[in-house]
Order: structure tokens, then sequence, then C-alpha cells
């Protein structure tokens, strides 16, 4: 409504008119975003000088979302598996 792009356009072109595009189409733009950027979601690009240490940082938040999952589905092996992989990926971070 805020910039004329109907729902068409955007398919043709691959782009939005404007932020509010966003939630005017709603879940219907996911499967474009597929097909246009090859995934759902923007990943963004990791710079060269500090993105080890920020891929590090996201492999440790990803593992943690899945370590609590683990805990309450009271897989706690597993769960302890994951902790260690979080305890080494810090110490890397660390040093």
């Amino acid at each position: 409504e805020s910039c004329g792009l109907s729902y068409r356009e955007f398919g043709h072109y691959g782009k939005f008119g404007c932020s509010d595009c966003y939630t005017a189409y709603g879940d219907n733009i996911r499967p474009l975003f597929r097909k246009i950027h090859g995934s759902n979601y923007h990943q963004g690009k990791v710079p060269q000088r500090s993105g080890h240490s920020l891929l590090l940082k996201k492999d440790v938040e990803k593992l943690r979302k899945e370590l609590q999952q683990l805990i309450n589905q009271e897989e706690f092996e597993q769960a302890a598996v994951i902790r260690d992989k979080i305890k080494e990926l810090e110490k890397e971070l660390d040093s």
C-alpha cells in the first residue's frame, strides 16, 4: 500500500519497493525468497578480517539453542556433547 508495488511486480523484479512490503506480503514471500535468493532468510556477508570470530560466535549461539532444546527434551547425553563443543569454541574465541 505504501509504495504501490504489486506482488506480481515483486516476483518479476525480485526487489521490494519499501520496507512495508515485508509486512504487507507476509508469508507469501517466503517461496519467492527461496526461488530468487536461494534461502528464506537473509544470511548476510561476513567481513574477512573479523570473520572467523563472528562465525564462531554464531556457531556458539546456534549450539546454545540446540543445547536448550536437548535439555528440554531430557536428552542429557547429547546435551553434554553440545556443552563440550560450546566450551571448545569459547576457548578458541578467548585465544
